[in-house]
Order: C-alpha cells, then sequence, then structure tokens
C-alpha cells in the first residue's frame, strides 16, 4: 500500500468520525482538521491536500474544514483545495470543479464584531455578521487568495494569487488584487 493509500484511509476515518458526508472517490492526504459543529457535505472526485510533500506551495501544512452550530459547508463534485481554511458559519457552497490554491482562507463571517465596544462587553460573537458565499463551477482560486463574507464568484473565473475578494465576481473572468477586481473576461 503506498503513501497515498493510507493518508486517504486515515483520513477518512477523519471524516467519518466527525460525521462528514462524502462521496466515492476522494483522496485526503496530509494533516486535516475537522470541526464539523453544522454540516458537511462533499461530492465524488474530492481531493484534499494538507502536507507541502504533496505539494510545495502548501506552507500551512494543515487543511481545515469548519462548519458553527447550524451551518453548512457544500462542496461539489471533483473539487480540490490544498492546505487552505473553509470556516462556515451560516453557508458556503462551492461548485464542481473548483480548484482551491494553496494556504487561502474562505469564511462567511468577520468572525468577530467590528466595533470595539461589542468586543470588549462580551457582545462579541452575537454581533458578529454573517452573510453567505457561492463559488460556482469550474472556477479557479490561486494560492494565497481571501475570500470574505457575502462573495458570490461566477462560473468559470480565476481568481489571481494573493487577491482578496470582498465583493462578488461575475462568470467567465479573470479577477485579482487587493480588493480583487475584474482584469479581464474571457470573451473579449
Amino acid at each position: 500500500m503506498n503513501r497515498t493509500a493510507i493518508f486517504t484511509i486515515i483520513n477518512k476515518l477523519i471524516f467519518y468520525w466527525h460525521k462528514v458526508k462524502i462521496a466515492d472517490g476522494c483522496v485526503l492526504l496530509g494533516q486535516i482538521r475537522i470541526y464539523n459543529y453544522g454540516k458537511i457535505l462533499i461530492g465524488h472526485s474530492f481531493s484534499l491536500v494538507g502536507l507541502s510533500f504533496f505539494n510545495p506551495l502548501c506552507k500551512n501544512s494543515v487543511s481545515v474544514l469548519r462548519t458553527e452550530k447550524n451551518a453548512i459547508l457544500k462542496i461539489g463534485d471533483s473539487a480540490g483545495v490544498s492546505s487552505s481554511v473553509i470556516w462556515s458559519f451560516r453557508k458556503i457552497i462551492i461548485g464542481n470543479r473548483v480548484n482551491i490554491g494553496a494556504d487561502c482562507i474562505i469564511m462567511d463571517s468577520d468572525a468577530h464584531a467590528l466595533k470595539a465596544e461589542d468586543r470588549l462587553s462580551g457582545k462579541d460573537i452575537q454581533e458578529r455578521i454573517e452573510s453567505p458565499i457561492h463559488i460556482g463551477d469550474n472556477v479557479f482560486i490561486g494560492t494565497r487568495c481571501i475570500i470574505l463574507k457575502g462573495v458570490s464568484i461566477g462560473d468559470n473565473s480565476v481568481i489571481g494569487a494573493g487577491s482578496v475578494v470582498t465583493k462578488s465576481i461575475p462568470a467567465n473572468c479573470i479577477a485579482a488584487g487587493n480588493p480583487c477586481k475584474v482584469i479581464k473576461y474571457f470573451d473579449e
């Protein structure tokens, strides 16, 4: 039995232990952390890498999938994630054939209240803002991107490495930067 098969078997047990619903044909390599307080649903032929041995761009050697209470994280068929953190407070939907590059962060909340008085008074978690994320089919997200709350990324789009996506990106384009903006459409 090769190293890939051993990692996949061990990580499938971790997914099973944390009640993650995952379809057949997955490859789960390296260090993976699951915190499932809601629902995590993963499609066929999913691949998740959590070690620089398998992908040298992975500075963060752990992949993290986390849902908070009553939250949903749904990942479609043939999606691939390298050493990234995906943290759902409400809902994150990732389409089919999506590639998420190394060390990305995708989260649908600020995780904390924005006003200092709320953070200091103990209302920190109650006052945080949450808004769902939707990533369409065939999207490629380059290494070290940050996708923030309330964003939709249209089908077939590419998000350039290191981008911070704060607003929705349409289908069929290349977008990059901080803040992320459309650079060109594929039909131009």
